[in-house]
């Protein structure tokens, strides 16, 4: 009988510094160095840098914000010759809150960016939108919701059928729900029973899935 191995091993390095400009603003820059070996070989290397300029202060109600505007950009580097010039880019505008009693928070965000695996029918363009809401009680009931979709054009990719109304194009608009439902026992013990529903409208690789959990966390 053969048995399969995946031996997947990966290495990170990184940091970040953080720069003052005033009070309620900061420029802040990360590095992180990824090695990826697979099987014992070498498999590929990313090198990403993220500046961004963060803005932070309180809102009306004496909670707190965070306002990011930022780039994050990945050098990918494949051990396959005929894998060269992969990359990221991608702009983004990030929001999050967080209320006084740092129980309830919220988050959204803004981004758009080209990738690339550095094959060109892998190059694509997209422009995505993400938001997410959770309650945190010391005791009672709790929640998580979320959604987010994507639009991405592979404009050097053809899709399996040109009869639909994403284009001429390879075209994938993947897209997120997620709803999550517990109880706070104790202010360190919750469970939490969650629901997430993924699909991708695409002209080549459609899909639906649904994933169901549940969490137990505890601290004695």
């Amino acid at each position: 009988m053969y048995h399969a191995r995946f031996n997947l091993q990966a290495l990170f390095l990184g940091g970040a510094v953080s720069l003052a400009l005033s009070e309620t603003r900061a420029f802040v820059f990360g590095y992180t160095f990824m090695d990826v070996n697979l099987e014992g070989k070498d498999y590929g290397q990313n090198h990403s840098l993220a500046p961004a300029l963060r803005f932070s202060g309180e809102d009306s109600g004496g909670g707190s914000y965070t306002t990011t505007l930022g780039l994050d950009y990945v050098k990918k580097k494949f051990a396959s010759s005929g894998q060269a010039g992969a990359s990221d880019m991608l702009l983004k505008w990030d929001y999050s809150s967080l209320d006084k009693e740092n129980q309830d928070s919220y988050r959204r965000s803004f981004q758009v960016g080209k990738s690339s695996e550095g094959i060109v029918e892998s190059e694509f363009s997209f422009l995505g939108f993400d938001w997410d809401w959770s309650n945190r009680w010391d005791r009672g009931m709790l929640f998580d919701i979320g959604l987010g979709i994507q639009y991405r054009n592979y404009a050097n990719d053809t899709p399996l059928s040109t009869d639909t109304p994403l284009g001429t194009t390879h075209v994938d608009v993947p897209g997120r729900f997620s709803f999550g439902l517990g109880y706070q026992f104790r202010p360190q013990v919750r469970a939490l029973a969650t629901y997430q529903y993924l699909l991708n409208l695409s002209n080549k690789s459609p899909y639906a899935r649904s994933i169901v959990g549940i969490g137990i966390n505890g601290a004695f």
